[in-house]
């Protein structure tokens, strides 16, 4: 009997516009901050609440946010746990890094930063996704995109990030 895969997803959008951003430039303003602020809510909220040490064959995944931003939240996360564990009275039995490499994934586009931190991320945490067919997604030029964003990285990084870490995630057979 083939093993079910669930993975619970976290998807940045569609939240309410803040009432102090107008003008102009409020709806960049609002995707560029909000990509980062509504996925790594549910990242700490779900990490520091316990639930990858209580559930730890669960897995998650923050889908379209980018991953330029997790080598900071998970470094802030493990600093506030390794140097003020004790007044913050952590029930964590690891560093909050330990349960996201554990636990979970992942998604970039067009992101150059994340994939630079990918040693700190995870390479085999990381999954590419085109957004097809989003107009704000790569899915047009995909393959520029990933020439662009993984310039410098090695081919078997790059690979695994574009498409063995989802096959794998997901159990889709992977294409000889």
């Amino acid at each position: 009997m083939e093993e079910m895969r669930v993975v619970a997803m976290f998807h940045s959008g569609g939240i309410s516009f803040l009432a102090h951003v107008r003008g102009p430039a409020a709806s960049g303003s609002l995707i560029c901050g909000g990509k980062f602020r509504q996925l790594a809510e549910p990242l700490n909220l779900v990490i520091r609440g316990g639930a990858p040490m209580r559930f730890p064959a669960m897995k998650w995944s923050l889908v379209e946010g980018g991953i330029g931003w997790i080598a900071a939240v998970t470094d802030l996360m493990d600093h506030w746990w390794n140097d003020h564990k004790g007044w913050m009275k952590s029930r964590l039995e690891e560093t909050p890094s330990t349960y996201f490499h554990r636990n979970f994934y992942a998604t970039l586009e067009d992101d150059r930063a994340g994939v630079r931190t990918r040693d700190i991320v995870g390479v085999g945490n990381i999954m590419w996704g085109s957004d097809y067919p989003h107009t704000e997604g790569v899915w047009l030029f995909s393959r520029r995109q990933v020439g662009r964003d993984f310039a410098d990285c090695p081919v078997e990084e790059t690979r695994q990030i574009v498409y063995e870490n989802v096959a794998r995630v997901f159990g889709f057979p992977i294409a000889a």
